[in-house]
């Protein structure tokens, strides 16, 4: 992982951390010729671990579900069903990296962000190792795209089954370089050294300005590998095989200039060529793995340059909409919108309908159209490892030519007052059940934002470089791209009974009729339990158990109010009806 220092020095980057364990960090600095590095021992201490992860795990490149696949947090781990699902449980609030295995396949790893207990992680992508090749001490010569692997006669005593992997984007792994080939089985020992030739122009990249990294699958641990660069192809020789994919990363000076280059026109077309070639072969398809279909074309419009466009693209794929929708941004925000409508239906109280059909308002328009709660929502998808993240972002505008086009986050979708009641019509329940779409308005953009942090910097900084380069043609590298994202979210159901009590007095008699048209029997006395609505008296109002024939349903009424208001009377006169011989309690 790389990553810049700020003016004073500091600098924070993100890496994956093996829990309940210690984890050793290499960290090293470069600034001009000078180099230093030092270790860093770090532990993860979890949390609360109740939290549930929800997702599935697929074969990355047939693209179907994996069963019987063991995912796993620590010590935490879940089998996945025929369908790829898992659910995993006990895992903490926050981040955090799962990996998956399963006999005959590479190591697999997503990212995923647990929030209120919960989260839906991004699909785990498992690739299958490839056929075996039988070698023995004769040696052999392989080759696949951007690779060669030479065995010389003598290395091996014995016939071996070798599988060499060419490795697929996979998404959560290929944070640690792109990915190139697998060497397999571990632990495969050479009495002569194999030499290993990788060719990073596959990439779009320079021999000078790319680095190997072997990666473990299984542990998910990373070493940075010694190479010698021959003919632009970098070499490394190994006498052993310790479970490494092999992949290749931009350098950690970072060739496109660091960050601040950021926003900087190329000096030449050649330049920019080689930073459109490099992004295409290697931010695409691991967008494509990793993100999805709308992240891949809406950023693969951004490279094609050219003048920018004020119509909008539609996000709709089924991955980006669900990634919206259930993101926390989300979820939290409308949260906050559905409490807004609560408070306010306090205060309008919209006549209620029967429930075969429902009253029924628009967001969009309540309490009125001129300020209607939930437009212009603040969410700043902060996560750049999701679909929101990526494309989307925090809030901000874009210019096109000489207009601006501000970010936007609109709430809207219809408000339903759901009641039940009994069967001589005392409101038994009313429920709010907000359904609400999401609409994001966005760009595909950088110059009017900042570069990020960490790995991200290896394709923000040359994107953002692009965009700022004028094509000969017309417009420039990379051209901003509009786009509107309208993701339906799970409705929300609040119990709003007590805004609707038509029952004051208890005795499960209706005071009013529970919704507009019906004729249920009203309390004749709705301010005193009378719940056989007796009439003793003869003079059309009920009466109360608690009074005399005389006493009419108002008077009771009224008598009750009295002794309400002077609660503490009563007590004294007991007191003292106590304490005087004869005396006797009124």
């Amino acid at each position: 992982m790389t990553t810049f220092a700020d003016e004073s020095g500091a600098f924070s980057t993100e890496v994956v951390l093996r829990p309940g364990v210690r984890n050793t960090l290499k960290v090293s600095a470069w600034s001009g010729t000078r180099r230093v590095s030092t270790e860093v021992k770090v532990r993860q201490h979890l949390s609360q671990a109740t939290g549930r992860v929800t997702g599935r795990v697929l074969d990355a490149v047939a693209n179907t579900p994996v069963g019987g696949a063991t995912v796993a947090y620590g010590k935490r781990s879940a089998v996945t069903d025929a369908d790829g699902r898992y659910t995993l449980t006990g895992v903490p609030e926050g981040r955090i990296a799962i990996g998956g295995r399963l006999r005959g396949y590479l190591g697999g790893l997503t990212v995923s962000t647990v929030d209120g207990g919960e989260a839906v992680a991004p699909d785990l992508l498992l690739q299958r190792l490839a056929a075996p090749v039988r070698v023995g001490p004769n040696g052999g010569d392989f080759s696949g795209p951007g690779w060669r692997v030479q065995i010389p006669r003598g290395a091996l005593r014995r016939n071996v089954d070798l599988h060499l992997t060419q490795l697929a984007f996979t998404g959560g792994k290929d944070g640690f370089g792109a990915p190139i080939v697998d060497l397999s089985p571990d632990g495969l020992h050479f009495s002569r050294p194999i030499t290993v030739t990788l060719d990073p122009r596959v990439l779009g990249l320079r021999a000078d300005d790319a680095q190997v990294t072997g990666l473990n699958p299984d542990t998910l641990t990373s070493t940075t590998i010694k190479t010698k660069t021959v003919g632009g192809k970098l070499v490394l020789s190994l006498t052993e095989l310790d479970g490494l994919e092999l992949r290749i990363a931009p350098g950690p000076w970072n060739m496109w200039g660091g960050m601040d280059a950021y926003c900087t026109p190329f000096a030449s077309a050649s330049e920019a060529d080689s930073a459109v070639s490099y992004l295409r072969k290697v931010l695409l398809p691991f967008l494509d793995q990793f993100m999805g279909a709308s992240s891949r074309r809406l950023w693969s419009m951004y490279l094609d340059g050219g003048p920018d466009s004020t119509s909008r693209e539609t996000v709709s794929d089924a991955q980006a909409m669900k990634q919206f929708a259930e993101s926390p941004f989300t979820r939290n925000a409308a949260r906050t919108v559905v409490d807004q409508v609560v408070i306010a239906l306090g205060t309008e109280r919209p006549a209620l309908s029967a429930p075969q059909t429902p009253t029924a308002l628009q967001l969009e328009q309540f309490p009125d159209s001129a300020n209607p709660i939930g437009h212009d929502v603040d969410i700043n998808f902060s996560d750049p490892f999701n679909v929101p993240g990526n494309i989307a972002g925090g809030m901000g505008h874009v210019t096109i030519g000489t207009t601006r086009f501000e970010d936007l986050r609109n709430f809207s979708g219809p408000l339903k007052l759901l009641p039940e009641a009994s069967d001589r019509g005392v409101i038994t329940s009313v429920e709010l059940e907000a359904s609400l779409t999401l609409t994001v308005l966005d760009a595909i953009d950088l110059c009017e934002g900042d570069a990020g942090a960490g790995i991200e910097t290896h394709a923000t900084i040359p994107l953002s470089r692009l965009e700022a380069t004028r094509k000969a043609s017309g417009g420039h590298y990379a051209r901003k791209v509009l786009f509107v994202a309208e993701p339906t979210l799970q409705p929300d159901r609040r119990d709003i009974t007590n805004l609707y009590d038509n029952d004051r007095d208890d005795d499960g008699v209706p005071d009013a009729q529970p919704w507009t048209g019906a004729t249920y029997t009203l309390d004749n006395c709705p301010t005193v339990a009378n719940a056989d609505q007796a009439d003793g008296d003869g003079d059309g109002a009920a009466t109360p158990a608690t009074a005399t024939s005389n006493h009419r349903c108002h008077r009771a009424a009224s008598l009750r109010a009295r002794r309400t208001a002077r609660p503490c009377r009563t007590p004294d006169r007991e007191r003292l009806g106590q304490a005087v011989p004869g005396a006797t309690r009124t």
